[in-house]
């Protein structure tokens, strides 16, 4: 969150606001969307935004003139001046998830909020969301069994790899994705990722497929099973 201006921005807008008309209107709306990870500033009347991250207030919301922040101000970060009818694109990183986000549009020291937004619920985990599995055979006899897996990933560097499997009555599959960590430098591209493993002709009547995630030189962690794929005429 380096690139966030935290105090100054806050005290910016707490300047702005001892003078300030404000107006709760439709002048500002936040939207989010989920495929591009990416949060959507729309202006009807063109103005200075900020896009404000931080926690929920709760009730009663923070006062700021006559606006009414829901969002307790962490981070503030200026999206510069937006003409009418605007729409300013940010891509919102997944170490950020954890915030609210809420703009506040600044037009002749006049103040007007947008609706708030939980990034976590707006967000929800692409790779888990995108995450397939399927289990292919050959028309041998006796045919030979080959699992494939596909995510997509919200930024550039990451890897996928395959583990092992354990052939048996249930075909185990174990899958890794090494994920980018915090120095990495990443583009906001959403990026296909797919593998695909020859089993062989035994693997019983179930090919159950787990995935490890884990950042560029971290610490083993723990699979999750990710999906369970029955075989037909199995057993």
């Amino acid at each position: 969150m380096r690139y966030l201006r935290r105090a100054i921005g806050s005290l910016l807008l707490i300047s702005l606001a001892s003078s300030a008309v404000a107006a709760q209107d439709k002048t500002i709306r936040l939207s989010a969307d989920p495929l591009s990870q990416s949060l959507r500033v729309h202006t009807e009347v063109a103005g200075f935004v900020y896009l404000v991250l931080g926690h929920p207030v709760g009730i009663p919301p923070i006062r700021i003139g006559e606006i009414e922040l829901d969002v307790s101000p962490l981070a503030i970060l200026p999206l510069g001046k937006c003409g009418a009818g605007e729409v300013r694109e940010l891509f919102v990183p997944r170490a950020l998830s954890e915030f609210w986000a809420e703009a506040v549009h600044v037009e002749d020291m006049r103040l007007r909020d947008s609706n708030f937004i939980a990034l976590l619920d707006a967000f929800p985990d692409l790779i888990t969301a995108t995450f397939r599995a399927e289990l292919v055979s050959t028309d041998g006899i006796p045919p030979i069994y080959s699992v494939g897996i596909s995510l997509t990933a919200p930024t550039t560097g990451y890897e996928l790899q395959f583990d092992g499997a354990d052939i048996g009555d249930t075909t185990e599959v174990w899958f890794r994705l090494i994920e980018p960590n915090d120095r990495d430098y990443v583009m906001p591209v959403l990026t296909v990722h797919s593998l695909g493993v020859e089993l062989g002709t035994e693997v019983g009547s179930m090919v159950r497929v787990h995935l490890m995630r884990i950042p560029r030189g971290g610490v083993i962690g723990a699979y999750k099973k990710m999906a369970e794929l029955p075989v037909v005429g199995g057993g």
